[in-house]
C-alpha cells in the first residue's frame, strides 16, 4: 500500500515537471510522456489490483494520447488538465456553500478538531468565509487557464478551429501557468490561510503544516463517504 502510494504521489509530481518541459522544448515526446504519466496517476488503484477495466481503460487513453501526438496535436489533453482540477476543487468546496449545507472547512474541522470546536460562531464564521476564498480561487484558476489554453498560438484551442487570438499567448507562457504558477498560488493560499488563521483563531489548535496535511489525508476519504452536512450537522448524500 506505502509502495503503490509512494510511486503514485512521485509520477503525480513528474506530470508538471514533463508537461514544463515539454512545452519550453517543444518537445512532442515530454508532452505525450506527461500525459501517460498523468494517466498512470488517474488509474493507478485499478492497475495495481489487476482490474481489467482500468487496464483496457488505460490502454485505450494511452494509445489516444499517442495518436493525438502523431497527429501533431500532442499538447491538446493538457489543456484540459488544471481546468478540470481545479474546476472540480472549486467545485468541491462551493457546492457546500448552499442553502442548508455544511461548508467543507467546516466539514474538516469537525473531523479533524472534534464538534466542540464548531460551537464557537468565530470558528463557523471563519470556516464560511475561507470555504467561499478557496472557491473564488480555484474558479478563477481554471478560468485562466482556460483562457490562456484558449489563445495559446500555433496550436491552441482557437487556433484549432481557425480562428485568430486576439492576444495569442506562447506555449512556453502557458505552461508556466498551468504547469507551475497554478500550483504555486495553490501552496502559497495554503500556507498564508494556515498562518492568519493563528492570528484570527488563537483558540484553534495548532498544527504544522505537515500534521495538518497528514491529518487531511487520513480523513478525507471519511470526509467524502459522509456526504454533505446539513446546517444541523446531519450528514446526508448528494
Amino acid at each position: 500500500m506505502r509502495l503503490r502510494a509512494g510511486l503514485t504521489v512521485l509520477l503525480a509530481v513528474a506530470y508538471p515537471l514533463l508537461a514544463h518541459l515539454g512545452a519550453l522544448l517543444h518537445s512532442a515526446v515530454l508532452t505525450s510522456g506527461a500525459v501517460l504519466v498523468l494517466l498512470t496517476v488517474l488509474f493507478s488503484a485499478g492497475l495495481w489490483h489487476g482490474r481489467i477495466a482500468a487496464w483496457l481503460g488505460w490502454i485505450v487513453l494511452c494509445a489516444a494520447t499517442i495518436g493525438l501526438s502523431l497527429h501533431g496535436h500532442a499538447r491538446l489533453p493538457q489543456y484540459a488538465v488544471p481546468v478540470l482540477i481545479d474546476g472540480f476543487v472549486a467545485w468541491l468546496f462551493g457546492h457546500t456553500l448552499w442553502h442548508g449545507r455544511e461548508p467543507l472547512i467546516a466539514g474538516i474541522i469537525r473531523i479533524v478538531d472534534g464538534e466542540a470546536m464548531l460551537q464557537d460562531p468565530a470558528v463557523r464564521n471563519y470556516a464560511r468565509r475561507l470555504t467561499l476564498l478557496w472557491t473564488l480561487l480555484m474558479s478563477a484558476l481554471a478560468l485562466t487557464a482556460l483562457t490562456l489554453a484558449l489563445l495559446l498560438q500555433p496550436d491552441g484551442l482557437l487556433a484549432l478551429f481557425g480562428i485568430a487570438a486576439p492576444l495569442p499567448v506562447s506555449a512556453a507562457q502557458w505552461s508556466w501557468f498551468a504547469n507551475v504558477i497554478n500550483y504555486v498560488l495553490v501552496g502559497v493560499f495554503f500556507a498564508l490561510e494556515l498562518f492568519w488563521r493563528r492570528i484570527a483563531l488563537p483558540q484553534a489548535p495548532r498544527r504544522s503544516l505537515r500534521e495538518f496535511g497528514l491529518r487531511i489525508a487520513m480523513l478525507w476519504p471519511q470526509l467524502l463517504r459522509g456526504g454533505a452536512v446539513d446546517s444541523s450537522g446531519r450528514h446526508h448524500a448528494d
